[in-house]
């Protein structure tokens, strides 16, 4: 599936959406087997998964990841725990040994001990956008408050970019300039073509300059 529109707003590329056929063997493991990994969620209830992260309850930030979010569902396991897909940006997946940009469901699974987790949400600022309607419905289901916090804030808006998004745009870095070379543009505003063509003259009379005083030398 292709990045919904909700998730693009709260700052996620617009990239394709994969699952590596070695997640969702192991999400579908039930459980009590040999890995805390397994989830056992049903097939079936994959199938919904596209359609309900295109439709979420929550989105937050990862409590435990700096490069994902979460995304909180109407769906339940088999226990009425809510499932929560996890969802890291822009990573790399391998197809036909290609390597494409897209960003990745790492983890989808019943959420065990929700209500802290929604206190936790709440606390860190992690919230970035909630569905009233949904989390009412959600509420009645699982028998729970959600916290107050979260409900006085505006429901069904982006509350903030998500701190994945933030992390990925501060980490891109302009390229630096020569020491020799004065700056050509200023970041606070913008020459005029007689400022940049004068700059330019400053720059070439500079280096003859300096060739001048070689050859003196």
């Amino acid at each position: 599936m292709q990045t919904p529109e909700l998730l693009q707003k709260a700052g996620l590329p617009n990239l394709p959406i994969f699952i590596t056929a070695k997640h969702i063997k192991t999400i579908t493991q039930p459980y009590g087997k040999k890995s805390a990994n397994y989830h056992g969620l049903k097939i079936e209830t994959l199938k919904l998964l596209p359609k309900h992260i295109s439709n979420p309850v929550i989105i937050a930030d990862s409590l435990t990841q700096k490069n994902s979010i979460v995304i909180i569902t109407e769906l339940t396991d088999s226990n009425n725990n809510p499932i929560i897909a996890a969802i890291k940006l822009n990573g790399q997946v391998n197809i036909n040994n290609k390597y494409i940009k897209a960003n990745i469901l790492t983890s989808t699974y019943g959420k065990e001990n929700f209500e802290n987790f929604l206190k936790n949400i709440a606390l860190t600022n992690s919230l970035i956008y909630w569905d009233k309607e949904k989390s009412q419905r959600l509420s009645v289901n699982l028998g729970i408050q959600f916290p107050n916090i979260i409900t006085s804030l505006r429901p069904n808006t982006i509350i903030h970019q998500a701190k994945a998004f933030v992390n990925m745009s501060t980490t891109k870095k302009s390229k630096p300039l020569n020491d020799e070379d004065p700056p050509i543009a200023d970041n606070n505003k913008k020459h005029s073509q007689d400022e940049l063509r004068a700059t330019l003259e400053a720059k070439v009379l500079a280096q003859e300059k300096k060739r001048a005083a070689m050859v003196k030398c």
